[in-house]
């Protein structure tokens, strides 16, 4: 019993903290300074930085990085200038790192090799030891002083121990400059921008009638006559009207067999092989819509803009454990995935999902949670939300908006409990994914 209430834990601990979006880390391993605990294998202890939300908002106080590793971070711990603390998924994230550190503004974007160590009077030929100094280099970057002053050119890096020691910048003039690290704020590859300063900005609450949105796109509808009870969306792009109509299974909300009669009279059959990106179609008196996500033509429960509201047609998460899950706090749940592989992990072998699993299937599917997503059409990116659980990654996006985390806890939690859904998804669209 002991590990099945771990497995779920953890099973929260991957819904919370799975990341669609591309958080840096503008900091260095060796700038930050690691600590010993026993709910994390990697933390570091708090140090002068920032973080930047979703929304564009960036905070300035004291930071500390958690995770399995340097590389693998699940989460921030930020205590702000005016002593607010807050726990971050690294979802809420676009950026976070060291005030008073060397900051790389492009990480991944330089050259590295690693100097390997030979001994003196060695043989050429001789194997070399493993060498704790690397160095980069970029044909033209920038350096910016701890003054202010930017110098540009070939820039050449020497990093020892995670942590870089020297930087030269040979300029197009040829002139040759050596900079310790200690006198650079930052640097990177190709030119300088030049960063863009606001005054203050002013929160203005617009709170929206669900009314005035749509469940579904006007667009959506138009064509639609006595003829026709729809139309279908190719995945090149096309538009079908004609008749539709669907094959169901008993007790699933989507679909695979469609039967496209057009207006010609052609009859056409598609599965669940992505042909088909959305049907629109009039069924019981009603517009419905459907989208294909993970190829399968998923119902659509809401529509904000380029946001739509759907079941996860291929859960993870396992049905059993709710409550128990409920129970634990965040500390135990980031805690629990360290025992549980300690353990074996053997827990999850025959409740994982895999290639044959027959979502059809009733018996199989109310093995897992009910799943929703809201999903991203522009951006292919998504959150998942399992009503009446805790640490969702909806509330980890909802958490990027400095709005949000200025509400009271009541109207944090009439948007993070997805009670109605449609007014977080309204919400999310317009303090956060228009940002």
């Amino acid at each position: 019993m002991k590990i099945f209430f771990r497995f779920f834990c953890i099973v929260l601990i991957c819904c919370f903290n799975n990341s669609t979006y591309g958080q840096i880390n503008r900091s260095q391993a060796g700038n930050y300074q690691a600590q010993k605990t026993s709910f994390h294998e990697y933390a570091s202890n708090y140090q002068n930085g920032y973080v930047q939300l979703l929304d564009g908002t960036r905070l300035d106080g004291q930071i500390s990085i958690i995770g399995y590793s340097y590389d693998r971070l699940y989460g921030v711990n930020f205590k702000t200038d005016a002593g607010e603390k807050y726990k971050f998924s690294l979802r809420s994230l676009v950026e976070f790192g060291l005030s008073e550190n060397l900051t790389n503004d492009t990480p991944g974007e330089f050259e590295w090799y690693t100097v390997d160590k030979v001994k003196l009077g060695s043989n050429t030929g001789a194997p070399s030891k493993p060498s704790n100094t690397r160095k980069g280099s970029t044909a033209y970057g920038y350096v910016v002083t701890k003054e202010g002053q930017t110098y540009q050119g070939k820039i050449s890096i020497k990093e020892v121990r995670k942590k870089i020691i020297q930087i030269d910048v040979k300029t197009g003039d040829k002139q040759k400059f050596k900079f310790e690290a200690s006198q650079l704020s930052n640097f990177g590859v190709g030119k300088r921008k030049e960063a863009q300063t606001s005054g203050s900005t002013t929160l203005v609450v617009n709170d929206r009638d669900n009314s005035s949105y749509d469940s579904l796109d006007p667009v959506l509808l138009a064509g639609l006559d006595q003829n026709t009870n729809g139309y279908a969306i190719t995945s090149s792009g096309e538009k079908i009207k004609g008749k539709i109509t669907i094959s169901e299974f008993p007790g699933i909300w989507f679909v695979r067999d469609v039967t496209l009669t057009r207006t010609n009279g052609d009859v056409e059959y598609y599965t669940n092989n992505g042909a088909l990106k959305r049907l629109v179609f009039s069924k019981d008196g009603k517009i419905v819509e459907y989208v294909n996500f993970e190829n399968e033509y998923v119902k659509v429960l809401d529509r904000s803009g380029g946001l739509i509201h759907i079941r996860n047609p291929h859960p993870s998460t396992p049905s059993t454990g709710g409550e128990l899950a409920n129970a634990v706090t965040g500390a135990a749940l980031e805690s629990a995935d360290q025992e549980l592989r300690s353990a074996g992990g053997s827990v999850t072998k025959n409740i994982r999902p895999n290639e044959d699993t027959d979502w059809t299937s009733e018996d199989v599917i109310n093995l897992y949670a009910k799943e929703y997503l809201i999903f991203n059409e522009r951006t292919g990116k998504y959150a998942m939300y399992i009503p009446g659980r805790k640490y969702q990654q909806v509330e980890g996006d909802l958490m990027g908006s400095m709005h949000y985390l200025k509400l009271p806890k009541v109207g944090q939690d009439a948007l993070r409990k997805m009670e109605k859904p449609l007014r977080t998804m309204n919400y999310l669209n317009e303090k956060i994914y228009s940002k």
